[in-house]
Parts: C-alpha cells; sequence; structure tokens
C-alpha cells in the first residue's frame, strides 16, 4: 500500500507542504528528521539512527570539510612561467576543479600580454594526485567514456569532458560534427549517415587515441531535424587536452615538446621566467558550483585536493572527511567517496546528516558560505521544479537521487517565518 510522505515539510509544524507518493513498502525504508534551530529541539524524527544510502547529498559533507579545513576565500593556484630564452612555457596545475575555457582564454591574453611568446617546449606538473596526472572518480567500477566517469585532475578543463554537436546535412551525405572545444587535441572518425525524416540512431564515443581523445560517430540522423543532436564525452588525457587549448589561446599552431616534472613554486619566481599565476573562484563560490549543479566531478576533485592538502596523498582524501565526521559531529561515516556515487557503499545516518546541518548552522560566518550554497527550492539547480508544490524561495535543500534513492536536506522556513533544518531520505522504492 502508498503511503503519502511530506516531501519537504510536514504538517506537524504547520508548513505549507508538498505531497508526494512513494511505495516505501512498511515506512522501515524512510528517514526524516525535522529540526528547530530556534527552540533547540528536534520537532519530528522517523528512522533517525538507521543507515541510508543519501546519493548526492553525501556532497554537503565534501562542501562542509572543504570549508572547515581550507576556508571559503581559499584559491586554488595554476602557475605560469615563460623561459624567453629558451622558449619553454613551466605549468604547475594547483587543483582547480572549475576551470573552464572561458576563464583559459582570458588567462591566455594575460600571458600573452606578460610577454609569453612562442612554445617549443612545455614542461608540467600535475602530480598533485599522484604520478599519473589524474584518477578515476573515488569508488565507481563502472569504466567507459561517459561524461561523469570523467577523470580527476590538478589541470582540469571544462570538467575533464567534450560537448560534441552532430548537425545533418543533406540526405546520404555524412553529418557535420562540431567538437565544441578548440585545438588540436581532438580527432573525429565520422561514420554516420544524413538520412529522409527526422529520426535519430547515433552512437557516439570517446576513444583513447595515444595522447589524443579520438571522436568516433555512428549511425543515423534525420536531415529534417531542427537541432544538433548533443553528446558529453570525458576526454582521455586530461594534461595534454589542458595544454592543446592553451596553446590555441595563445596562437600557436605547432605542437611543442610535453615533459612531465615536478615543479617546486620558487621555479616561477626565477630570474629568467616571466611568471602569471591564476587564481580560482573562491571556495565558496566553487561549493556552490557543485551543490547547485550536483557536480560529481567537483566533489572529487575537493575530495583528492583535501587527501593532498591535509595527509599529502590524493587517495586520502576520503579519509579526511571521515575525520571531519568524527571530530567535529561525533558520527563515524560508512562512506568511499564525496560525492555519493556508489549507492551501496556511502551509508550515512539522518541523525548525523542532521548533526552537519546543525554544524553549519550554528557558527553564523559558517552558515553563510554553507547555506547560501545550496540551491533555492524551485528557483535553480536540481530543484528548479518539483511537483506538487508551488511555494519557490521557501528552502534551501541538496537533493540527491540515484536508482532506488531520493534525498533531501537542507533549511526551510516555515509559515511564521522562523527558519527549520530538515532531512528525509527514502531508500529501496521503485519509481
Amino acid at each position: 500500500m502508498k503511503i503519502r510522505l511530506l516531501l519537504l515539510i510536514i504538517s506537524v509544524v504547520g508548513f505549507a507542504y508538498a505531497e508526494i507518493s512513494f511505495a516505501p513498502g512498511d515506512g522501515t525504508n524512510v528517514g526524516l528528521i525535522i529540526y528547530s534551530p530556534d527552540t533547540g529541539k528536534t520537532v519530528y524524527s522517523h528512522n533517525a539512527d538507521t543507515l541510508f544510502s543519501y546519493a548526492s547529498n553525501l556532497k554537503l559533507l565534501t562542501a562542509a570539510a572543504a570549508l572547515d579545513t581550507l576556508g571559503g576565500g581559499h584559491h586554488f593556484i595554476t602557475y605560469f612561467g615563460y623561459d624567453t630564452k629558451n622558449a619553454t612555457l613551466y605549468i604547475k596545475g594547483g587543483g582547480n576543479p572549475v576551470m573552464v575555457m572561458e576563464d583559459l582564454y582570458l588567462m591566455a591574453r594575460r600571458m600573452k600580454g606578460a610577454g609569453f611568446g612562442k612554445v617549443d617546449t612545455v614542461v608540467v606538473d600535475d602530480f598533485l594526485y599522484g604520478a599519473q596526472g589524474f584518477l578515476s572518480p573515488p569508488g565507481v567500477k563502472e569504466r567507459g567514456d561517459k561524461s561523469y566517469l570523467a577523470y580527476i585532475s590538478p589541470l582540469s578543463l571544462n570538467y575533464n569532458t567534450v560537448a560534441i554537436a552532430v548537425t545533418p546535412d543533406s540526405t546520404g551525405k555524412k553529418p557535420h560534427i562540431e567538437i565544441r572545444t578548440p585545438g588540436k587535441y581532438f580527432t573525429i572518425q565520422n561514420r554516420a549517415k544524413t538520412v529522409a525524416g527526422t529520426e535519430k540512431k547515433l552512437t557516439v564515443n570517446a576513444v583513447d587515441a595515444g595522447g589524443k581523445t579520438m571522436i568516433v560517430v555512428k549511425g543515423r540522423i534525420g536531415a529534417e531535424k531542427r537541432y544538433a543532436a548533443m553528446y558529453y564525452r570525458k576526454i582521455w588525457h586530461p594534461t595534454h587536452h589542458y595544454i592543446a587549448v592553451l596553446l590555441h589561446y595563445l596562437g600557436q599552431e605547432s605542437e611543442p615538446i610535453l615533459i612531465r616534472r615536478e615543479l617546486a613554486d620558487s621555479v616561477f619566481s626565477a630570474k629568467f621566467i616571466k611568471p602569471k599565476l591564476h587564481y580560482s573562484k573562491p571556495l565558496r563560490d566553487i561549493v556552490r558550483i557543485m551543490n547547485v549543479h550536483s557536480s560529481n566531478s567537483t566533489a572529487e576533485n575537493l575530495q583528492f585536493y583535501l587527501g593532498s592538502f591535509v595527509k599529502g596523498d590524493a587517495t586520502q582524501g576520503v579519509e579526511v572527511l571521515k575525520e571531519f565526521a568524527r571530530n567535529k559531529l561525533g558520527y563515524e561515516m560508512d562512506i568511499i567517496n564525496g560525492s555519493g556515487l556508489a549507492n551501496d557503499k556511502n551509508l550515512l545516518k539522518p541523525a548525523a546528516v542532521m548533526e552537519l546541518l546543525k554544524y553549519a548552522y550554528n557558527d553564523p560566518f559558517f552558515r553563510i558560505d554553507f547555506y547560501s550554497s545550496l540551491p533555492v527550492y524551485g528557483e535553480e539547480g536540481t530543484i528548479l521544479k518539483m511537483p506538487g508544490f508551488d511555494n519557490p524561495g521557501v528552502a534551501r535543500a541538496k537533493s540527491g537521487l540515484l536508482s532506488g534513492v531520493a534525498a533531501l536536506s537542507g533549511m526551510v522556513k516555515g509559515k511564521d517565518g522562523k527558519a527549520f533544518l530538515f532531512t528525509f531520505v527514502v531508500n529501496r522504492f521503485e519509481w
């Protein structure tokens, strides 16, 4: 029998609320806590100490641990230097998780203005996360070219993914394929055909092509399709990709020699080097990007950075998250990553999630950075639209969604204008 659950707000506290129908069985797979900071009391609690998969709600822990450890004003620094005598470009990756093409283009303009010229050799330090220069998403066994499987690297561009647009030509001809990232990093293999009508039966794959990524397109697309078919895939060599796009923006056509080597920061202050540093957005803004868009890549990058920053080993980032939970929240958390992927491996108690929400709320300055990073209900991000509830702006909350898992946690405003903290989770249900 279906049990009608209250997704955000319970009538017991007199809120405006939305009723959503799930099939949660006997209620043992539902967790819910509502807490009043004003009174310091729990308004409602159900299965507070039961372990649940919380999916992307785990990003709340990553956000809190990163803000607590690094501070909201922390910047990720990418070092650039140019040796005019030897035409050598030096680059040291600092783990900026949100570098995009527009930012790199502006940085290239600054570099050209500072006297960076033709590049014969690139010496790059991409060792922050280990000898390989990148790591796979932690705790995810699946392998392939899907964008959510993109590598995590200290030199990351466009979240290490690429957008591919396939547009039909006239019937019988190959469609047009546009790589929405410039430079000489990508190659294209077009095996597709334009056919009559509006059908679309395409497969688009990103293939490792020895230091480059080859985009392979097969199938059919109708000549009457009005818009390009868009696909998003991971790139296979983050450092090569980053450098290729940068060189394009620097106006260089030839491909320089690439040398990977660890670089001390002092290299960029040497007399013969023209230095230029890129400072990322402050961490408080990066955490907001992560939570509003539920970016797994950003969460995993923060996890690895915390491992490097605190323990000198990127793979120990999950231990930093666990220690934060243990030392600051008083809970042991059974998790394997900071993004929430792998729903049978990341298990949290509603009571622990509520303790995290309370921890963030009780420090007024921490509260600003943490709660302002959450999507505004009915207005943006993953909670832009939800059925049966038409009170936009009444809550700031992080959603979580995986197969058989739905979660929502954050802050909501009552009818009397007072704030309430809540965490809600359902596991093992059929959509």
